[in-house]
C-alpha cells in the first residue's frame, strides 16, 4: 500500500493574538480534533491512533503535546479554562461516561494531570 493508505486528520485552532490559524496532529495519530483552548493559547482535545482505537485526550501548550492518560476506556477533553483547568469526560466499561475536572503539571515533569476529580456520570 501506498503513502495514502493511512489517511491523517488533523485539528485546528485559531490563536486570536497573532490572527494565526493552528495545525494540530498529535504525534503518531491518525485523527486530531482541538476542542477547547484559552486566553494563554493552551489547548486540549482528543486522538485516535487507529480506526479500532478509543480517543484519548491530549494538552496542547507552547508546541508541545501532552497526553492526558491513558485510559482503558479513552478519553476526551473538552475545554479549558483561563487558570488551566481542564474538562472533559472519560469512558466506561458499561459505554457510559464519568466526567473529570484537571490540572496540567509542570511540563518538565512529564505527568500530565496533576489534580482531578469526577463529576458526574452518564449513559
Amino acid at each position: 500500500e501506498g503513502l495514502g493508505s493511512q489517511r491523517q486528520n488533523v485539528g485546528f485552532a485559531y490563536i486570536k493574538k497573532s490572527n494565526e490559524l493552528l495545525t494540530l496532529s498529535f504525534p503518531g495519530a491518525i485523527n486530531t480534533a482541538a476542542t477547547g483552548i484559552n486566553n494563554l493559547e493552551q489547548i486540549v482535545g482528543y486522538y485516535y491512533v487507529s480506526n479500532q482505537s478509543n480517543p484519548e485526550a491530549f494538552f496542547y501548550a507552547d508546541g508541545v503535546y501532552t497526553a492526558i492518560g491513558p485510559f482503558a476506556n479513552g478519553a476526551l477533553a473538552w475545554g479549558i479554562n483561563n487558570g488551566g483547568v481542564i474538562a472533559g469526560q472519560l469512558g466506561q466499561p458499561d459505554g457510559g461516561s464519568l466526567g473529570f475536572l484537571a490540572t496540567p503539571a509542570a511540563a518538565s515533569t512529564g505527568v500530565p494531570v496533576s489534580s482531578g476529580s469526577a463529576c458526574a456520570s452518564s449513559q
